[in-house]
């Protein structure tokens, strides 16, 4: 009677750490994608920009990110504000750049 105690006792112990280590886990990852997110910036203007041989949009994103934003926001940003799809550039091209940004970092 007593060895059948013991184990119901070990397994509430083991299912209330596994429920609060899940609940810190998830937690975690709400904090991480919520900071993500809340990093998100606001395009307050734009320039024009005419692509050049070799040029990619992450190099652009990387040249025009006057506030050192993460370059993975700016890249989107540029490819939403020209709907380009795969990073298709081609030299000549006339590209929208998000130019002053305000964000909550």
């Amino acid at each position: 009677m007593k060895h059948t105690y013991i184990n119901k006792r070990k397994f509430i112990r083991s299912l209330i750490l596994t429920t609060v280590i899940t609940s810190y886990v998830i937690a975690l990852l709400l904090v991480i994608t919520g900071n993500f997110f809340s990093n998100a910036t606001e395009i307050t203007s734009y320039i024009d920009y005419e692509v050049r041989r070799g040029d990619t949009v992450w190099d652009i994103a990387l040249n025009h990110n006057p506030n050192n934003h993460d370059v993975r926001q700016v890249v989107y940003q540029i490819t939403e504000a020209n709907s380009i799809v795969n990073a298709d550039i081609y030299p000549g091209q006339v590209l929208r750049i998000p130019w002053e940004v305000e964000g909550n970092e």
